[in-house]
């Protein structure tokens, strides 16, 4: 969890140890490193509703051109990235 805080998230919880329904807290996003599941195109929705409105800032480790994707997927195999990592046509 130490990288959601590394990527700006104001809490972090972990739902295997605190059932966060119970609090009288309120959340705008709660993102999951889980599986899709029914309910991911409204989450997409949310999050583009968010990200055009400035609230959610993507996050974007490295940038590699199309004719390096090799080295990008090795980088990415060899658990470089705090982020995305994106291959850019050329």
């Amino acid at each position: 969890m130490k990288g959601e805080r590394r990527l700006g998230a104001d809490q972090v919880i972990d739902y295997r140890q605190e059932d966060f329904t119970q609090g009288d807290e309120r959340y705008d996003l709660i993102p999951s490193s889980s599986t899709p599941e029914p309910g991911t195109a409204e989450i997409m929705t949310e999050l583009k509703k968010l990200l055009e409105a400035g609230r959610l800032t993507p996050v974007i480790d490295r940038t590699f051109p199309l004719s390096e994707a090799r080295a990008a997927m090795r980088y990415m195999q060899d658990g470089g990235g705090l982020g995305k990592i994106l291959i850019t046509p050329q």
